[in-house]
């Protein structure tokens, strides 16, 4: 061996250096990832996850159509009970829990011990109303209808008065005891929600959730500001739009008693005042909707008519006409269809014919 073999270079000082400062920790840090133990652990945890996914799929599936059916007698129940009230509603939306969705929330920390069944969100309902006091007779509809089992106040609960936030009112029913018999054995014992908002507050929680902002901690210093006004500006809404629609009925009932007391000259046209004046004057005719009469107060003053007696004058000018056409039309109605009858047309109706009769005049 050359004397040059025997000299240390730069590089190999460096090495050396290197492997005498590996710690103890790190070579066992090696060793315990060849651990036979930790591994056989970490496969025992793997096969029970994979256990706990195949026995929610397993178990899911062996439910779902009961789910459906759930869902649907749920459904039929809330909207003929909704339909029977004065409760405006914007939307009801219903739902069956997908799969992944029952997955997601089992392997959360708080679920962790949960089975499928001990899920109470598996079939959801949300309605959607027009006005804060529809808010209570829906509740009331709710509980009469269904068999309560837990409420949570997201709108009046401690806290919400100081920003609009997330506002709702959930419930956990189930099927009414009436509501028993073959169709529902398999169906009746099942909870399921039902949330319970105003259009404003579905508004703000459709924003938040997309914007994936869970709580105040979440938003950054820089936007709460806009994020609280807005919120503000949200939960006044809310309620001027009940304001409006209680001076609205209040409006109504004012313009009833000036058709039935002030001079038809003295009242100005509007949608209030023609239903009122329509009511007094063909109690027997159906009643048009309120936006059939507001197109109709429309296309009245694009012809010139300002006030009441403006209309009712047109009408008295056309109402032997009018007659006469509608009793030609319940002939040939007879004729035709057998039907009986001595009124063809609604209040709206007649309206109608008069104007285009009176058009046809000044043409």
């Amino acid at each position: 061996m050359s004397s040059k073999d025997n000299v240390r270079t730069p590089a190999d000082a460096t090495a050396k250096q290197t492997r005498s400062r590996m710690s103890p920790r790190g070579r066992a840090s090696d060793r315990g990832e060849r651990d036979p133990n930790r591994q056989g652990l970490a496969l025992e945890a793997l096969i029970q996850n994979l256990e706990d996914l195949l026995t929610i799929d397993s178990d899911y599936h062996r439910i779902r159509s009961r789910l459906e059916s759930l869902e649907t007698e749920s459904l039929f129940i809330i909207e003929r009970a909704v339909s029977q009230s004065p409760i405006k509603t914007h939307s009801i939306t219903h739902r069956v829990k997908e799969l992944e969705s029952a997955r997601t929330k089992l392997r959360r920390p708080a679920s962790s011990s949960l089975k499928l069944a001990d899920l109470r969100d598996l079939v959801g309902i949300r309605i959607v109303v027009l006005f804060l006091s529809d808010l209570p007779l829906l509740l009331e509809t709710i509980r009469a209808s269904f068999d309560v089992i837990e409420e949570d106040d997201k709108i009046t609960a401690s806290g919400s008065e100081n920003a609009f936030g997330y506002m709702s009112h959930h419930l956990i029913v189930r099927l009414p005891q009436r509501a028993r018999g073959p169709r529902y054995d398999d169906i009746g014992d099942i909870p399921f929600e039902i949330q319970v908002r105003t259009i404003l507050m579905d508004a703000w929680a459709n924003v938040s959730h997309y914007l994936d902002y869970k709580g105040d901690s979440s938003i950054p210093l820089p936007l709460r500001r806009d994020f609280y006004a807005l919120s503000g500006l949200f939960f006044i809404a809310d309620k001027h739009f009940e304001l409006f629609f209680a001076q609205s009925q209040q409006s109504q009932q004012q313009a009833e008693q000036l058709v039935a007391n002030e001079s038809p000259s003295s009242i100005p046209l509007d949608l209030d005042t023609l239903q009122a004046m329509l009511r007094t004057r063909y109690p027997d005719r159906e009643e048009a909707t309120r936006s059939e009469l507001s197109d109709a107060v429309e296309e009245l003053t694009q012809h010139g008519f300002n006030t009441i007696d403006d209309v009712e004058q047109m009408l008295e000018r056309h109402s032997a006409t009018f007659l006469a056409e509608e009793t030609a039309l319940i002939e040939s109605d007879e004729a035709t269809y057998g039907g009986q009858g001595d009124i063809f047309f609604s209040d709206v109706g007649v309206l109608r014919i008069s104007l285009r009769q009176d058009a046809g005049d000044e043409r």
